[in-house]
């Protein structure tokens, strides 16, 4: 009997003892995340602006801070500002990688993506990784919804590691037309809401003031033009892309009976002059100038510009007054236009570690402690007393932050450009709801969202978290690029009357033989891997 007592008093002692090892061994979180200064070498974007404040990521404050926290000195590699993707293909084709790459749009047009970034040797899977070193990127994912948290992780499971969003834009339309209110009160019109009623007001426009063009746009393609298929929704087609039909199934704009009706409509403004052919060379700038000038009664923004339109075309024009315009319809109604590209549930990728990582678990925990809520307020709001008498930020009443007087009335630079010596985006994992509705807290920002999105969704347009596989990439792309520049190019040809809708609907007939079926089965294929999940 004391033998068996003997015997099981040493086995409870070994249990305790691995169980106490176990414990050793799970990871902690903590700050400083290493005991001795440590070096990683990462990848990131500067944001456009923020070079006119700073010659590298580490002059700004909030990095200086990152580095005190977490005891990880950051060498950066960054692509030059306005780059094309080239410097991302050229570091790629070197072999020689960075230990993190904070790369959400390049990776995005690597032929599979994420998938096809591991199976080509660049990035490695780290879902092991998050697993074990990443406490505060799993407490953020477990917190979604089941649909959402199937948005976040690839095809064959690997989590994308991205920011949250914001709850205070999701299920908006965040994109639109704005209009000159003061001609319309002028004119004794109405916001237009159809195509006949948009025609009309846009010839009353011409007609009645030293416009250069009614309706100011950059390119068919522009992002402010097809991030809410504004002109085209109504005839149910995109500009461009894959849509889904009526069963939910994957289809192409160009397939569609109304795209012919839509290239109609522009070519009839093309003719009138209510719209013109400098609007395929004409930058967002250009538009806006145009605008405060008086020179165009119409253009597209985001509703991150609106205050400023308003602010700045004031200083034009002291009677200037702006009105968000809704999508447009063939005829009034309150149905669903399902083209909408509305803000939802998170699902990007932005961190990824390379294969030429020497220490990955330190490279995880890096990325982790960008998910920590304190760190979040330092990337966002910055260090707080600079010690020279200013501040990045205040604390209010009700315990929210906010950016301070010292950074909003900078002397030298506008707000929204000085703050990025102090607002690193990209190291950003959760948007604050407050920090947006201080943002959007305009009443123009609020008429802005309810007309943009009301009576739209995002039905038809093709999830953007399915993933193709590589040689599926490779496939829509070598068939689309052709059939893209062919149709583009014949589609500008009808809109400014040097071809007829005939010649499109004969083009149409002929994508067949062009292997567009290819590409949408190809489309279908990740779609149905999507929903299988």
């Amino acid at each position: 009997m004391k033998k068996l007592i003997r015997l099981l008093a040493l086995m409870l002692c070994v249990m305790m003892a691995c169980c106490g090892m176990a414990a050793a061994d799970e990871y902690v979180y903590k700050l400083p995340l290493v005991d001795e200064p440590t070096t990683l070498t990462v990848y990131m974007q500067m944001a456009s602006g923020s070079q006119q404040l700073m010659e590298t990521l580490n002059d700004s404050p909030t990095i200086k801070k990152l580095e005190e926290l977490t005891g990880v000195h950051v060498e950066w590699t960054c692509p030059p500002i306005g780059d094309d993707g080239t410097f991302f293909n050229m570091l790629i084709a070197s072999g020689d990688y960075p230990d993190v790459f904070v790369a959400a749009d390049e990776i995005s047009r690597y032929p599979g993506k994420v998938d096809g970034a591991i199976a080509d040797g660049i990035i490695i899977n780290h879902n092991e990784l998050i697993e074990k070193y990443a406490p505060n990127y799993l407490a953020m994912f477990n917190a979604q919804s089941a649909n959402d948290q199937l948005a976040m992780k690839t095809d064959s499971g690997v989590y994308k590691m991205a920011d949250n969003g914001s709850n205070v834009v999701r299920g908006k339309q965040h994109t639109g037309m704005i209009i000159r209110k003061d001609w319309l009160d002028a004119l004794g019109l109405e916001v237009p809401t159809t195509f006949e009623e948009f025609t009309n007001v846009l010839r009353a426009f011409k007609e009645n003031y030293d416009v250069v063009v009614p309706f100011a746009f950059a390119g068919f393609s522009d992002y402010f033009i097809t991030n809410g298929n504004v002109l085209s929704a109504g005839y149910g087609v995109t500009w461009d892309t894959f849509i889904l039909d009526d069963e939910g199934k994957i289809t192409h704009s160009y397939l569609q009976p109304g795209y012919g009706e839509f290239l109609e409509m522009l070519a009839g403004w093309m003719k009138e002059g209510l719209i013109d052919v400098d609007n395929i060379n004409r930058t967002h700038d250009d538009c806006r100038k145009l605008f405060f000038a008086g020179q165009t009664g119409v253009i597209e923004i985001g509703n991150w510009e609106t205050q400023e339109v308003q602010q700045l075309g004031k200083l034009e024009d002291e009677k200037f007054e702006i009105a968000p315009v809704s999508s447009l319809r063939k005829a009034e109604g309150e149905e669903i236009m399902g083209y909408s590209n509305v803000l939802g549930r998170p699902g990007g990728f932005r961190y990824f570690i390379s294969t030429s990582c020497k220490n990955p678990e330190l490279a995880m925990k890096w990325i982790d402690c960008l998910y920590d809520p304190q760190i979040n307020l330092l990337n966002t709001f910055g260090v707080g007393d600079l010690g020279d008498g200013t501040t990045t930020y205040v604390i209010k009443e009700n315990g929210e932050y906010d950016y301070s007087d010292d950074l909003r009335n900078n002397p030298d630079f506008p707000f929204a450009t000085y703050r990025l010596l102090h607002y690193i985006q990209n190291l950003t994992t959760q948007i604050l709801d407050s920090m947006e509705l201080a943002q959007y807290n305009a009443q123009i920002n609020l008429d802005c969202w309810d007309v943009w999105t009301k009576n739209v969704d995002d039905s038809r347009i093709v999830p953007g978290a399915i993933e193709l596989t590589a040689d599926e990439d490779v496939l829509v792309n070598e068939i689309m690029t052709e059939i893209k520049t062919y149709m583009s190019e014949l589609a500008l040809k009808v809109i400014c009357g040097e071809a007829d809708v005939a010649a499109w609907t004969e083009a149409v007939a002929g994508l067949e033989g062009m292997g567009i079926n290819d590409a949408i089965a190809a489309q279908q294929a990740a779609l149905d891997r999507f929903n299988a999940r």
